[in-house]
Parts: C-alpha cells; sequence; structure tokens
C-alpha cells in the first residue's frame, strides 16, 4: 500500500469509475472537482476480547446479545441473527431471521446481508451478533471468512483459533460453512489490504466518490507509536 505522510489515498478514475490508491496530486487531479469525503473511524480494538480479524486486516466484533455491551466505541453497523425481531442496537443494525440452533430462514438474503458485512468490515466499525455469540455468529463469521478469501474446509478451524473455540456449534451449521462458496454462485476475488496492488471497487454513473481513511490502529494506543494506515473502501451515489 502506497503511502504518504503516513496515510494511503485514493484516486478516482476520471473515466473507469475505479478506486486505485495513488498519489494525493493525482487523486486531486483525478476527481475533476467531484466532491471528496474524508472520514476517520476508530476500529475496533484489535486486541480486545471477541473482535475477529480476517485476512484481509478487516476487524469484525462477534458478539452475545445475552450479554452486556463492552465497553468502548459502538458498533456503526450490526447484523442480529435471531429468530425474532431484536429490540434496535445501537447505529444502524439489519435483522436476519436465524433461530438458535437452526439455519438462517432465506439463504438468499443471507449471502446479500454477509456480502454487505464484509464491505462495511472495510471502513466500519461491524458487528454480527446472536443471542450467546457462538453458533450463529461464528457460522457468520466463517462465512465472512470464505469472502475473505479462506478455504471452505478451513474457515471453521480459522474462526475457532481467532475468535471463539466453541464457535459454530452443530453439524448442520459446519455443513452451511463448508457450502457457502458453492451458494455464491461466483467465485468472489478478495484484495489483501496489505498488498501493493491498488484496491478497486466497480462503480457506474456515481455522483459523489467518498473515500475513507480507517485507522488500522485502536486510537487508544495511538500514543505507543503503532502505525495508522487508510483505506479507499466505497463509493456512493
Amino acid at each position: 500500500m502506497r503511502s504518504a505522510i503516513g496515510w494511503s489515498y485514493g484516486a478516482i478514475g476520471d473515466r473507469s469509475g475505479e478506486v486505485a490508491l495513488g498519489d494525493p496530486l493525482q487523486a486531486h487531479r483525478a476527481t475533476r472537482a467531484r466532491p471528496i469525503i474524508v472520514v476517520l473511524v476508530e476500529p475496533w480494538d484489535e486486541s480486545a476480547p471477541d473482535v475477529l480479524r480476517l485476512p484481509s486486516g478487516r476487524l469484525v466484533r462477534g458478539r452475545g446479545l445475552r450479554y452486556a455491551l463492552p465497553a468502548g466505541p459502538l458498533p456503526q453497523f450490526a447484523l442480529y441473527l435471531q429468530g425474532k425481531s431484536p429490540p434496535p442496537g445501537p447505529g444502524e443494525w439489519r435483522w436476519l431471521r436465524w433461530p438458535d440452533w437452526w439455519l438462517p430462514a432465506d439463504p438468499v438474503e443471507t449471502r446479500q446481508a454477509l456480502g454487505d458485512v464484509w464491505r462495511r468490515a472495510e471502513s466500519e466499525r461491524v458487528e454480527v451478533a446472536c443471542s450467546g455469540g457462538q453458533g450463529r455468529t461464528g457460522t457468520a463469521l466463517a462465512c465472512l471468512a470464505i469472502l475473505d478469501g479462506v478455504a471452505p474446509a478451513e474457515a471453521v478451524l480459522y474462526v475457532r483459533e481467532h475468535y471463539n473455540s466453541k464457535a459454530v456449534e452443530t453439524p448442520r451449521q459446519r455443513r452451511f460453512v463448508a457450502r457457502f462458496q458453492r451458494q455464491l454462485g461466483v467465485l468472489r476475488k478478495t484484495t489483501r489490504s496489505g498488498s501493493d496492488t491498488p484496491h478497486k471497487l466497480w462503480s457506474t454513473g456515481w455522483s459523489c466518490a467518498v473515500l475513507t481513511l480507517h485507522l488500522r490502529t485502536s486510537w487508544a494506543r495511538a500514543g505507543r507509536g503503532g502505525p495508522a494506515a487508510a483505506s479507499v473502501v466505497a463509493l456512493t451515489s
């Protein structure tokens, strides 16, 4: 990832609509006076309990709704996996009907919801939560790991190693994870945040480019001299 003054900047291609990392002056020229919104986001503390780091560097917090909300920053977006509609949570949230010990009621909606979580995790504090934070949450996190490039056969072990040793509780949940990539219909190419290859996101007819600078280290640790990084993550109309 190229950097300038400790940050990575994004340039919006004036014709193709692709997002790529580059020089700030080039970014300014490429945008051709289109509005740029820069948002600084305090990420999850990677060392905090229940925060899963995906291979790309995305951080996702898993949580059990029966437990008290952890101290610290609130999620900017949450996906709640419950059999019944949960009470409103902090920030923006989405409910995915998913009974305890079972599988999600709508596989198509599940794929869409998890894809949304994976995309948001690049630039927002996202949370996935069920009642206990292990079975349904672990299954969803394993699917996110697949979206991030982890092999389906290794996804459950990855989540158990890096999130919770009891994640993904039932045989049907393990089968759901194993079949998840095949259910997607197409293979998704993931981009590693640590790579020097420019990020690219597709867009058509966008009127406004949003470049998000995402702090990769917790502000609580900023005084320790940890490196700060930023990522170009999205376009919005």
